[in-house]
């Protein structure tokens, strides 16, 4: 006879549904907060705030305001990656799938241009604990590019420099950091991010 199968304790089940809730309000309250008055204007007090707990609470959650901004853009880049991440089997030939979702990620940078600036910021500065902007999407072309050059169907070009490149330079540009910073975001600096993107993929 095989012994019954563990049945969960239903205090246990409420208590991991209550601390599911308090995060999710803890990271809407500081997603609303960076987007409206910015990410070093905003305190870990006012976080607390919109979200109805305790600064203590949001402590035992979230290491860090920088901790949790990271947190919002991993929440939103997963959101935006699950969305498109499917619509790119439409495309068929590997050029045009990656000029595909570099497409998606520049709509990403200008949706969330406040919370990349922000994230921008902090990782640069000495011993962050912040991934840099852009992680997510430089991890699919990576491995986009690795298949294309392999299959024989990208340019044989150095893979990881070559996604480095073209996600750093999307960031840049659409950020408007650096040497971009009095360029317009504008359709023709699109088509141009494009044309530069296809110029180092096409055989």
């Amino acid at each position: 006879m095989e012994p019954n199968a563990p049945t969960e304790n239903p205090a246990s089940g409420r208590l991991q549904r209550r601390k599911a809730t308090t995060r999710a309000a803890i990271l809407a309250a500081a997603s609303a907060l960076f987007d409206r008055q910015g990410y070093d204007e905003t305190s870990i007090v006012q976080v607390a705030e919109q979200a109805d707990t305790g600064v203590g609470t949001v402590y035992g959650y979230f290491r860090s305001k920088e901790d949790l901004l990271g947190e919002v853009l991993k929440e939103r880049s997963a959101l935006a990656t699950q969305e498109y991440l499917p619509q790119l089997a439409a495309f068929p030939d590997p050029v045009e799938r990656m000029l595909a979702a570099l497409r998606r990620f520049t709509t990403f940078i200008q949706d969330n241009r406040a919370i990349l600036h922000a994230v921008f910021q902090v990782s640069t500065r000495p011993g962050a604990e912040a991934q840099p902007p852009g992680e997510q999407i430089f991890r699919i072309l990576e491995e986009m590019l690795a298949s294309g050059v392999q299959s024989g169907e990208l340019r044989a070009v150095p893979v990881d420099t070559t996604a480095r490149a073209i996600v750093g330079l999307h960031l840049m540009a659409i950020l408007r950091i650096g040497i971009f910073r009095d360029r317009v975001d504008d359709s023709a600096l699109i088509a141009d991010l494009q044309a530069i993107a296809r110029v180092l993929l096409e055989k």
